[in-house]
């Protein structure tokens, strides 16, 4: 089936067997196509500056969670009638809302949580409630930012990890590392784990820069917010990539402002 002129196209099922509670999806674009195989949809493809506006349903009134995004083309998989898989090819980007009625001394308050994501691809698997970020992906929350070659992020367990690669960009070969900047601090590797609900996190290969200093390391944690654990580390304050001097350590511990 093909639509074409300001398509639309609603879906809407069961988030469990005989539930009472929904996900939502409403997909635009300038053309669609609805692919049947049987008498079953199979996959929708939207085309020409496309928009997928997904709600999935909580059991929790309190929650209100939902995934924005746009791009190029969208693509909708179904298996058994059931919404599998989402794809955003050229100019993906999207916006991970999250946000929650809770109470206070004051009565109720509403917390929210926003993660901004783009890519040149994106992928939104919801069977692992994973978004995966495919070349020159970026994600930024709240004083954080990351980009990297590819970038996966779990919203149910809020992990994101993220790997660097070399590609060809403009018929030039580049180096794209993982760079994860918060606040002032920057850091520098080639892989990253990391954890947005309790702010630990792990990068290989790393190097940071705060205040005016640089510190190296085989790989670095991060166990609270100011303290971060480097193996293999150098410290120094020059900001050449051969610096004239620095101190080296087996295990280091640094402490912010300290």
């Amino acid at each position: 089936v093909g639509v074409k002129g300001n398509a639309e196209g609603n879906f809407k099922e069961p988030t469990a067997n005989d539930s009472s509670i929904y996900d939502v999806c409403n997909l635009k674009s300038a053309e669609m196509e609805f692919n049947l195989g049987g008498k079953e949809l199979k996959n929708i493809l939207a085309s020409g500056q496309a928009y997928s506006f997904y709600a999935p349903g909580t059991k929790d009134s309190a929650e209100i969670i939902r995934n924005n995004s746009s791009g190029d083309t969208i693509k909708l998989f179904l298996e058994d009638k059931r919404l599998q898989k989402v794809q955003i090819i050229g100019g993906a980007e999207g916006e991970y809302f999250n946000g929650k009625y809770k109470k206070s001394d004051s009565g109720q308050i509403f917390i929210e949580d926003t993660v901004r994501y783009k890519s040149d691809s994106i992928e939104y698997t919801l069977i692992d409630t994973t978004i995966r970020l495919i070349g020159t992906a970026a994600v930024e929350n709240k004083t954080m930012s990351l980009s990297a070659h590819r970038i996966r992020y779990n919203t149910a367990r809020e992990l994101v990890t993220a790997y660097d690669d070399s590609t060809f960009v403009d018929s030039t070969f580049k180096y794209i590392p993982v760079v994860l900047r918060d606040g002032t601090e920057e850091m520098i590797g080639s892989y990253l784990e990391y954890s947005m609900d309790t702010q630990r996190g792990m990068l290989r290969q790393s190097k940071t820069e705060y205040q005016e200093a640089y510190y190296r390391g085989k790989e670095l944690f991060r166990e609270q917010k100011d303290i971060y654990y480097v193996e293999n580390g150098t410290y120094t304050s020059c900001d050449r990539d051969e610096p004239h001097f620095h101190f080296r350590s087996k295990n280091m511990k640094m402490i912010q402002g300290d």
